[in-house]
């Protein structure tokens, strides 16, 4: 029951209900500011999709756009560095065969929106586990939505991708082109010093000869200059449908 308390002859301080403030808006002539909603669904196990998104939700930021941001967390997470290479080749074989994991609710705020960006890396040519437990257990979000897919990989990208558009197809939805950053390193070193990375050998600590092959881990700058210019192009689209 909606009540009505007047501390004074103007409104101020009343709580009015939605469809009152309405009229009021109207015999105000204030037009109440539409927003675009936006979803971005990610997983990283090495940071390196989530610093992509950092830049990316940066370039989207606007006041007319209301982004959310949901970063699914696996009941049991893999730990890092692996502690022995039958671990590391477990994690490797598992992947390949679409194998999904449990995850936290991601408690998600709307039942639809606007827009929606599903990000993550590839795993053994396929999208990682949590992202594939998403897309069974809360696959329906993205029906009638236009879906963008970010990947961070090494090279071997579109079983990956023909994956997701399969998945955003089946429930619905309106798969786009995906936003591709591939690690700035050359195969097979990027191969070879991912593993190490994975095994706790970091780069910096790499011997010189292999260090002058693979002088970092992950993304570049320009990649991330270039991914803020992505989140500012999808900006300007959806304030121009509105």
């Amino acid at each position: 029951m909606w009540l009505i308390y007047k501390k004074a002859p103007e409104f101020s301080g009343a709580f009015l209900p939605f469809s009152s403030l309405q009229k009021l808006f109207f015999w105000l002539g204030v037009k109440p500011m539409k927003k675009k909603h936006v979803l971005i669904v990610y997983y990283s196990l090495t940071n390196q999709t989530r610093g992509l998104l950092e830049a990316y939700s940066s370039g989207l930021s606007d006041p007319k756009i209301c982004l959310e941001i949901c970063s699914l967390h696996p009941l049991h997470p893999l730990r890092l560095p692996l502690r022995s290479n039958f671990s590391l080749l477990k994690a490797m074989w598992q992947p390949f065969w679409r194998r999904r994991c449990q995850i936290e609710d991601p408690c998600l705020q709307r039942s639809h929106y606007d827009h929606i960006i599903i990000a993550g890396p590839t795993w053994s040519f396929q999208p990682s586990a949590p992202i594939l437990a998403f897309w069974q257990d809360y696959g329906d979000i993205v029906a009638a939505t236009r879906v963008d897919f970010l990947i961070s990989c090494r090279s071997c990208w579109r079983n990956h991708y023909w994956g997701l558009r399969r998945l955003c197809k089946k429930h619905g939805g309106l798969p786009g082109e995906p936003l591709l950053f591939e690690h700035a390193s050359d195969e097979p070193w990027c191969t070879i010093g991912l593993l190490l990375y994975l095994r706790g050998i970091y780069a910096n600590r790499l011997p010189l000869w292999l260090k002058k092959r693979y002088p970092f881990f992950g993304h570049s700058y320009n990649q991330w200059a270039d991914v803020y210019d992505r989140g500012a192009l999808l900006r300007q689209q959806l304030l121009d449908m509105m």
